[in-house]
């Protein structure tokens, strides 16, 4: 069984194409709310979820967090698909990083991965609003896999397990 976020409470949290802005925990500047009290954020909430919810080509949305949710894991397989193969953190940090800060699709574009799940914008502003708060979650995200990857410039002893299931596709989505 699939794992959902839980966030299920969405109401606290501004909302932009119709995904809640959910507090990370991090320290880059971006309009991601800071998480405030101790205990696990989305991106966390992927990580321990990754392995089981790869395997997965269905998946019930069972609050409108799961949409990050999904978001965030079809993100991380392409991220490991980028790197695969790469045993030095300089190298896939550079990958990473250019992949991380490459124009991606957006709501409302037809090539947008997530388009029957995350919604066209009422308002153009809302689009860029949407754009700066997945910049930062992408970007918090790569920094804490790579983090999970590498021990220093090497691989770490968890390294070949998660690009074993890098070379999953979770339900059948790639980020674009």
């Amino acid at each position: 069984m699939a794992t959902h976020s839980s966030f299920t409470d969405t109401k606290p949290y501004k909302k932009a194409c119709g995904v809640p802005l959910l507090p990370i925990r991090t320290k880059l500047d971006g309009p991601a709310p800071k998480l405030s009290e101790p205990g696990d954020d989305i991106i966390d909430e992927v990580i321990k979820s990754f392995r089981i919810n790869v395997l997965f080509k269905n998946y019930d949305v069972a609050s409108e967090a799961d949409k990050l949710l999904i978001y965030v894991t079809v993100f991380l397989c392409q991220c490991l698909k980028k790197i695969e193969g790469k045993t030095n953190a300089d190298e896939a940090r550079r990958i990473l990083w250019e992949f991380v800060k490459a124009p991606s699709a957006r709501p409302g574009q037809p090539q947008f991965f997530l388009g029957g799940l995350i919604s066209k914008p009422e308002d153009p502003r809302e689009i860029d609003v949407f754009a700066l708060y997945t910049a930062q979650l992408k970007e918090e995200a790569m920094n804490r896999l790579l983090d999970i990857l590498f021990i220093g410039k090497a691989p770490a002893p968890e390294y070949r397990f998660w690009m074993a299931y890098g070379k999953k596709t979770f339900m059948k989505m790639v980020y674009n």
